[in-house]
């Protein structure tokens, strides 16, 4: 009885295929606002951000920056934070990722990718970040 049962997991493990790797790196675009009500010195841009890596974005009020842990021992995901002229954390967003990078790859409805569209304001300024795989 145990060599059937051990053939039927066999099987049943041989079929699951392997997690789609991680893409090489991510993408969080911005739309940063001095005074939120208002497009007057409005800035447009994007971070690309490798495995392993950071970037930022300095503006007036506030600093954003996209770390991407790709592979790293405290496992993989995508911090989003942003900072105060100071250097005050005022915001942070945590996207934990498996083995599979299906999440990296999902889409929210209005091509905001696997974030989502995210405000945060300070001081009369806004600023607008979303991130997805990288093509």
């Amino acid at each position: 009885m145990v060599l059937p049962v051990a053939g039927l997991l066999l099987a049943v493990v041989g079929c699951t295929n392997p997690p789609e790797p991680l893409p090489a790196a991510i993408t969080c675009s911005h739309h940063y606002r001095p005074e939120a009500t208002s497009t007057d010195g409005a800035q447009d841009g994007t971070l690309v951000v490798g495995q392993g890596e950071q970037e930022s974005a300095v503006f007036e009020q506030m600093m954003l920056q996209a770390v991407y842990t790709a592979g790293q021992p405290d496992g993989n995901g995508v911090r989003v934070v942003v900072f105060d002229h100071e250097g005050e954390q005022i915001a942070e967003h945590l996207y934990q990722v498996g083995t599979s990078a299906q999440p990296l790859y999902s889409e929210f409805d209005g091509g905001h990718g696997f974030t989502g569209l995210i405000y945060v304001h300070h001081d009369g300024a806004q600023v607008q970040v979303w991130c997805a795989a990288a093509e």
